[in-house]
């Protein structure tokens, strides 16, 4: 794929996930989550931009909840741009609905994890975030047009 993204001069999103979804949940562990989720963006990252891709056609997500317990994932938010491999990449959270807001509020169900993803999502551009996806397009909008309000 790294021929074919830098050929077209594609944007692409390189996300950190340790193992594959059937076994990325099965007792995961980190010596330092931080340095392995930014070392292992890098070596993906460098792939591309050795081949001549520029930095800005990269986004990055250290893949919260893929291969995380929830203290590497609160680790990895509270770090913001200190996971970024390259200046002038893009840094995306995904942490919409997340299993981590059962663990840390008791939201088993996923639509009543709302407030704990809104949460997040207020933290995301103080943490340097330039991109967060989400399920709740509406409300997130919502929360961003009153924080500018506020600003």
């Amino acid at each position: 794929m790294a021929d074919l993204i830098v050929e077209n001069d594609c944007p692409v999103c390189l996300m950190h996930m340790k193992g594959i979804p059937g076994n990325m949940q099965k007792d995961p562990k980190y010596g330092d989550v931080l340095r392995e989720v930014r070392n292992h963006l890098q070596v993906a990252s460098m792939k591309l931009i050795d081949k001549g891709l520029d930095p800005s056609n990269i986004v990055v997500d250290p893949g919260i909840g893929f291969g995380k317990l929830l203290e590497h994932n609160l680790s990895l938010l509270s770090s913001g741009r200190s996971v970024m491999p390259v200046e002038g990449m893009n840094l995306m959270w995904g942490v919409s609905r997340k299993s981590m807001f059962r663990h840390m509020l008791g939201r088993d169900n996923s639509e009543d994890r709302l407030a704990g993803t809104l949460g997040v999502a207020a933290m995301a551009r103080e943490k340097g975030v330039d991109i967060i996806r989400v399920h709740d397009v509406a409300e997130h909008n919502d929360l961003f047009s009153m924080m500018d309000g506020i600003r």
